[in-house]
C-alpha cells in the first residue's frame, strides 16, 4: 500500500480495517466482504509485517470472492499471495 507504514498512518494499523469487512460479511454481502477482507489482509501483510497473520484473512477473502463470482477480488488474493515472502527450508521441512 503506497504511502502507508508500519502501523498505519495513525497507529492504527490493519485493526481500523476490520471495521469495514465485519458488517459486509454479517450482512451476507460477499462482494464487499471479499473486497474488504483482501484490504485488510494487505494490511496485515505489508503494513504490519505479519505474512502469516495475513494467510486466514486472505483465505476467507478468497472464499467470499468465489461465492460472489467476483473474478477480481479472487485475483487481488492471488497477487497478495506472491507477495508473501517464501518460507525458509527448515519451514517447509517441519511441515
Amino acid at each position: 500500500m503506497p504511502g502507508v507504514r508500519k502501523g498505519g498512518a495513525r497507529g492504527g494499523g490493519a485493526a481500523a480495517l476490520r471495521v469495514a469487512w465485519c458488517p459486509a460479511r454479517a450482512l451476507g454481502d460477499d462482494v464487499l466482504a471479499a473486497t474488504h477482507l483482501n484490504y485488510h489482509a494487505g494490511a496485515v501483510l505489508l503494513c504490519d509485517g505479519r505474512p502469516r497473520g495475513s494467510l486466514p484473512l486472505t483465505a476467507e477473502a478468497l472464499a467470499a470472492a468465489r461465492r460472489a463470482g467476483d473474478l477480481a477480488q479472487q485475483g487481488f488474493v492471488t497477487k497478495q499471495k506472491q507477495l508473501e515472502p517464501p518460507r525458509s527450508a527448515s519451514a517447509s521441512a517441519s511441515t
